[in-house]
């Protein structure tokens, strides 16, 4: 049996907890926001993992369209808000959540002449799915980047041309990945660009057989060691071998062609 200052204590327990609860149902509120239903995978998650642990993180309640509650009953909703039920400052920290999981598309112009240095072999586009969660489409390459050289396939009777103006890279996923991986590519566009410097050498062309060399061992020795684009005309009455990449490379490419040429008179037979 309680003595009356044990009841007092306890009435007033009760009292404070009725308070507080009074004052967390208070604290509660509601707010919707329309997302497309093609991006309820993304919130909800596989099994619902996804849903269950921002409604943990934020202790809110989380309702998605088609799932209202009733009661203890589950209702068909025609509408597509979702609605998220607890303290205002964590609604709004749970919906922003959602909207950065939001699968989104955004364009991005390249010069075409970059294209195929972007892409890398295709290492650009592993490590933008890979590590970065961003889906690339590109347009067809088309012939960008796909010219022969001239050492590369003696049948070749074609100059080598470069693709002008700008192709179209869309990039899928989610906002905050899609801010990494453009600002990734632009790094990349800013090195190629540092590497695309021209230069034009003149060799008259009966001796640029020697700046390629038996088998094209010459111009991959050149090219190896500048890291330089190496594109000897076809055409012989073309005296310009022009050679593309950082200035330090091509200069270096530049007296190296050079020296081949200064020397050509020991490869005679």
């Amino acid at each position: 049996m309680l003595h009356l200052g044990e009841e007092l204590s306890a009435s007033l327990e009760v009292k404070a907890l009725l308070a507080k609860l009074a004052i967390d149902l208070n604290d509660k509120t509601t707010i919707s926001f329309s997302v497309p239903a093609s991006q309820y995978p993304n919130i909800i998650g596989r099994g619902g993992s996804v849903l269950k642990e921002l409604q943990a993180r934020y202790e809110v309640d989380i309702q998605m369209p088609n799932s209202r509650r009733n009661g203890n009953r589950e209702q068909l909703d025609s509408d597509d808000q979702v609605r998220i039920t607890g303290k205002y400052e964590n609604c709004e920290k749970a919906k922003a959540e959602i909207l950065s999981k939001l699968r989104i598309e955004r364009q991005i112009n390249i010069p075409a002449k970059h294209q195929s240095a972007l892409i890398d072999r295709g290492i650009t586009l592993r490590r933008l799915r890979g590590e970065f969660n961003v889906h690339v489409d590109l347009p067809p390459l088309g012939s960008a980047g796909q010219f022969k050289r001239i050492d590369d396939d003696e049948e070749n009777t074609g100059k080598r041309q470069e693709p002008t103006g700008e192709v179209v890279w869309t990039l899928k996923g989610e906002e905050k990945n899609i801010d990494e991986a453009e600002k990734y590519l632009l790094g990349l566009l800013e090195e190629a660009l540092k590497n695309s410097q021209t230069l034009l050498v003149k060799v008259h062309p009966s001796l640029h057989r020697y700046v390629i060399g038996r088998g094209g061992a010459t111009i991959r020795r050149i090219r190896n060691q500048t890291g330089c684009q190496i594109d000897v005309p076809k055409n012989r009455e073309d005296e310009n071998v022009v050679l593309t990449g950082s200035q330090i490379g091509v200069e270096q490419a530049r007296d190296m062609i050079l020296e081949v040429v200064e020397n050509s008179g020991d490869f005679e037979e």
